[in-house]
């Protein structure tokens, strides 16, 4: 009964610490979108 406790304490903080690093990678990947598209410009425009 106590380790279904404490799965029951931990999956929550799991389930957010995999938010919070998946998050971060769509913010990485859209840095990097983002740049690769202004170096598109750059050079269309230039």
């Amino acid at each position: 009964m106590d380790l279904l406790v404490l799965w029951a304490l931990i999956t929550p903080w799991l389930a957010v610490v995999g938010l919070l690093l998946a998050a971060g990678d769509v913010g990485r990947g859209l840095a990097r979108l983002r740049s690769r598209v202004r170096l598109v410009v750059e050079e269309a425009t230039r």
